[in-house]
């Protein structure tokens, strides 16, 4: 499989299970009170230098939800985004439902003589993702609507472009 920038990147070879046993040894070290091996140490002694950085990444994600056993079972649930629709399906911002009601919403303003432009619309998505506490479910923060999403969505909309 070939990357963007045209190198040849391997797949990954390890399963989600030794990604959780690595991240949990790291993370039982630092509850301990030990000083936590690194990734690099980690995935080399399991045998898959490759999964350093999955590792970091996971370990960093865990980090941010508190509590040891919130950790862990952060860990015990985390699983490959995938190479599938699925991964992007996961951060979709808005259903369908939704843009289809912010369509409307915007086409019933501009009826009304009240109007829009980027910048309104922005704040109404940004405003809904806040009301919903919408995250980011590789980051875990707030989704951004950026005005690239914003003018994306409104050139998809030929119906209030």
């Amino acid at each position: 499989m070939g990357s963007k920038s045209g190198r040849k990147t391997a797949e990954r070879v390890y399963a989600i299970k030794t990604l959780r046993e690595g991240a949990l040894r790291i993370l039982r070290a630092e509850h301990a009170g030990a000083r936590p091996p690194s990734a690099r140490v980690v995935s080399r002694e399991a045998g898959y230098p490759s999964m350093q950085s999955s590792l970091g990444q996971l370990v960093g994600l865990a980090r941010k939800q508190g509590q040891p056993d919130v950790q862990d079972a952060f860990v015990a649930k985390f699983n490959f985004a995938g190479r599938s629709r699925d991964a992007f399906t996961l951060r979709q911002i808005f259903s369908r439902a939704e843009l289809v009601g912010f369509t409307e919403l915007i086409k019933y303003a501009t009826r009304s003589g009240v109007g829009y432009d980027v910048e309104g619309a922005r704040e109404l998505m940004r405003h809904t993702v806040e009301a919903t506490g919408r995250c980011d479910p590789f980051t875990g923060e707030l989704f951004a609507v950026s005005r690239a999403y914003i003018n994306k969505w409104l050139d998809s909309r030929k119906d209030i472009s």
